[in-house]
């Protein structure tokens, strides 16, 4: 469980606040593509965007 917990580790006000804004900006664009649960699919597609961004940041910060 502490593995999961990781990805929140080294993170500041301003990376949350742009994860914030990347979710609402990716579910809606998705939304207006594919109307009317697009958002659900933009949320879960932002996320898994925001996890890879995250994790590589994390992997290049650490050498």
């Amino acid at each position: 469980m502490k593995k999961y917990f990781s990805i929140f580790k080294n993170m500041n006000l301003v990376d949350w606040v742009l994860a914030v804004l990347i979710i609402t900006l990716v579910a809606y664009v998705v939304n207006v593509i594919f109307p009317p649960n697009g958002w659900m699919i933009g949320i879960v597609a932002a996320l898994l965007l925001l996890y890879l961004a995250k994790r590589r940041r994390d992997h290049l910060t650490k050498s």
